[in-house]
Formats: structure tokens, C-alpha cells, sequence
């Protein structure tokens, strides 16, 4: 298991954080949840993947707060 989701050599979590397009990834269906110029979004994903991502390992509570039943 990788500490990091960009280190997994098959994830396309660093993507898109780093680029603007990939040839085999529709990044604009993601991004295109969050608002702002493109750098923004990548940031704002970033921060609500890295939200999900510690809540998993933090006795199963959810990006909200709401602990999972």
C-alpha cells in the first residue's frame, strides 16, 4: 500500500492535480464538479479527495463528519 494516492503507479489521482489533459481520461466530468479557472479546481479536488482519503483511515467518518452506520 502506497502513503500517498499520486505515488500508485496506476492511479490517475496525479493527473489530475498536475496536468490539463490526459489522452485516455475525461478530466472535465470530475473537474467540472468544482468551480473556478482550472487550477483552482485541481486544488479544490485535491483537498475534497485528501478530506475522503483521511476520513476512510479515521474509523470510517465521512467527508462530513457523519460517521458511517
Amino acid at each position: 500500500m502506497v502513503q500517498k494516492a499520486e505515488s500508485y503507479p496506476w492511479s490517475s489521482y496525479r493527473y489530475y492535480l498536475h496536468t490539463t489533459r490526459h489522452v485516455k481520461l475525461h478530466m472535465v466530468v470530475i473537474l467540472g464538479h468544482f468551480s473556478g479557472k482550472e487550477w483552482e479546481k485541481q486544488r479544490k479536488y485535491r483537498e475534497y479527495a485528501e478530506v475522503a482519503i483521511t476520513s476512510e483511515y479515521n474509523n470510517g467518518e465521512e467527508a462530513y463528519g457523519e460517521k458511517n452506520n
